[in-house]
């Protein structure tokens, strides 16, 4: 069984200097079971996990394995 556990930056919203924050999302990713779990959410040094709602859960979860090279 092999189990990764690796960060991926995601960018999100714009900022007003025309940027885009990137958020760093941290997951595992277990290849024999074909598993993708999200653990923890950080921008600006913060976690952010506990307060983002299960849409936006799903969504960097499906961000990360459209991405991820199986």
């Amino acid at each position: 069984m092999t189990v990764y556990d690796s960060m991926r930056e995601v960018e999100w919203d714009e900022l007003p200097n025309g940027e885009y924050a990137k958020l760093e999302v941290y997951y595992e990713w277990d290849t024999e079971m074909d598993t993708l779990a999200v653990y923890s959410v950080r921008y600006g040094g913060l976690e952010w996990i506990d307060y983002l709602n299960t849409a936006t859960r799903q969504y960097l979860r499906q961000y990360i394995d459209e991405r991820l090279e199986k």
